[in-house]
């Protein structure tokens, strides 16, 4: 998944994207976690996990699963999107296990 200003779709002619809010659901659908050995550069956020996620409305796209026990992550676990404001100009979408009760 290389990332991509729109969706590349062999055979579609209309290109015109939209700015809209989701509801911020989807799944797990691949995990790759690092424990903080990996990780010595990002300080507090290690350990870390990197997830392909799908998205309710059906696209995946590829995110960090913000957790501080990687073994509550699981493939085809619930998702909610977290937002990180990483700077002023930079937000990145980031997700948390959904509680199960």
């Amino acid at each position: 998944m290389a990332p991509r200003n729109h969706a590349c779709i062999v055979g579609i002619a209309d290109t015109s994207l939209e700015n809209g809010r989701l509801p911020g659901g989807a799944t797990v659908i691949q995990i790759q976690a690092r424990a903080a050995r990996d990780a010595l550069a990002l300080g507090d956020e290690a350990p870390y996990a990197i997830a392909i996620v799908e998205l309710a409305e059906g696209p995946r796209m590829m995110s960090n699963i913000v957790t501080d026990d990687l073994s509550r992550i699981a493939v085809d676990g619930a998702v909610r999107v977290a937002f990180d404001a990483v700077t002023e100009d930079i937000t990145l979408p980031k997700f948390r296990m959904v509680e199960v009760s």
